[in-house]
């Protein structure tokens, strides 16, 4: 895996979400630390969404909101899944 980089990570994560084990791929977000706030938010965006699949709703919505005060497409993605507005580069 690549030092300092979220995707890999989120890979691991998706694969355990497809194989139903969504507390497990919770766990293994959760236990992340990122340094990186671009990093971090597509960490929390993913956490958020398996935190949800496992039925931690309450947690879910935290995870999200970090998620979506953070730059980058970890933020765009979290903000999309709480249904805020979302900036895109044609709205310049």
């Amino acid at each position: 895996m690549r030092p300092g980089r979220a995707y890999p990570l989120v890979g691991l994560a998706v694969a355990r979400l497809n194989a139903g084990r969504a507390a497990e791929a919770a766990r293994l977000l959760e236990d992340a630390g990122f340094s990186d706030p671009e990093e971090q938010a597509v960490v929390r965006a993913w956490c958020g969404l398996a935190m949800q699949l496992a039925g931690r709703g309450a947690e879910s919505r935290r995870a999200l909101a970090d998620a979506a005060a953070l730059p980058g497409e970890g933020g765009a993605l979290a903000r999309r899944m709480l249904g805020l507005a979302v900036e895109t580069p044609n709205d310049a």
